[in-house]
């Protein structure tokens, strides 16, 4: 490579410019349309900071009814579970409740017992066992 032929890289002597002057034509004809957005940026700007707002508030006001009507249907389902309960005790109490009641006690016991299982409740359960209990005990402990 012939070294006459290659020209050297120097630095440039004049100062950088800005392509576009100040009296350009292009910032006359954008400056309106630049305006016009910048305004537009700022009505949406402040209408979404309006509907924020709207948004939180409403948002405040739906929460504190909210807990006002739990509240109130806590209550009022409280008062009819107190009146079911009551109706239920009452209905629990009536003499044919009572009557109905013991015949299925019985029918159930009736059931599980069988035809020999009551003389086995009355081996099991007789009263008189206890006396005797207490005449064996008693006599043990006089004749040793």
């Amino acid at each position: 490579m012939d070294i006459s032929k290659v020209a050297i890289i120097a630095a440039p002597t004049r100062e950088p410019c800005a392509t576009i002057k100040p009296g350009s034509n292009i910032a006359r004809i954008f400056t309106p349309t630049l305006l016009i957005l910048f305004q537009c940026q700022q009505l949406l700007r402040e209408a979404l900071r309006v509907s924020y707002i709207h948004a939180y508030w409403s948002a405040r006001i739906v929460f504190q009814a909210s807990q006002i009507i739990a509240g109130l249907v806590c209550i009022i389902l409280g008062s009819v579970q107190y009146g079911v309960g009551a109706l239920g005790w009452t209905i629990w109490q009536t003499r044919s409740a009572k009557r109905w009641r013991k015949k299925i006690a019985f029918e159930f016991v009736a059931l599980m017992l069988g035809s020999g299982g009551n003389a086995v409740c009355l081996i099991l359960f007789w009263p008189g066992w206890w006396i005797l209990a207490m005449l064996v005990l008693t006599t043990r402990l006089c004749f040793g």
